[in-house]
């Protein structure tokens, strides 16, 4: 049986630097994948009427860079952890800027650059689980990985919520 978190674990959780920033960090980047990924499947089913075409954005996005997991690992232990999380940030936001441009003007291009993007972005989340083993205390990591999980359910809810706002039948 798990032992009981007191509210002061919880208050001292939240009011800790690193996972604070861990916190943020996958927030926003699962709210902005979801922005992302939402604009790219209406623009695309509203392009072509076609559910199927909207279906591939996804597959690209989430299951071809699976092939490459193995990957993952090998490249967050060939640098700090904190720097593999700022470079392969970088990297997701090159990737996010590549996959806005050529939507439309380089579909290949386009499709290479949003399973880059994937892979990026589960390179990140390999890396941000070490980042709280390493930078969290003892006392505090059950609770943190409970907790830190909440931001990509919030970043989805967020990104949807964003997404829907701006979402116009008319265009």
């Amino acid at each position: 049986m798990q032992a009981q978190q007191s509210p002061s674990s919880f208050i001292q959780l939240c009011t800790f630097p690193a996972f604070i920033c861990l916190w943020l960090a996958f927030f926003l980047t699962n709210l902005g994948s979801v922005l992302l990924l939402s604009t790219l499947v209406l623009k695309t089913y509203l392009q072509t009427a076609s559910s199927f075409s909207a279906g591939i954005v996804y597959v690209v996005q989430w299951f071809l860079p699976i092939l490459f997991l193995p990957l993952n690992g090998w490249i967050n232990n060939q640098f700090p952890i904190k720097w593999s999380l700022i470079i392969i940030q970088l990297f997701t936001v090159g990737a996010s800027l590549g996959v806005g441009y050529f939507f439309k003007e380089n579909m290949p291009l386009f499709f290479v650059l949003l399973c880059l993007r994937g892979f990026c972005e589960n390179t990140m989340k390999s890396a941000g689980a070490v980042a709280l083993k390493i930078y969290m205390p003892a006392g505090l990591l059950p609770l943190s990985v409970s907790l830190y999980d909440s931001a990509r359910y919030l970043g989805a809810l967020g990104g949807g919520c964003v997404s829907n706002a701006f979402y116009s039948p008319d265009e």
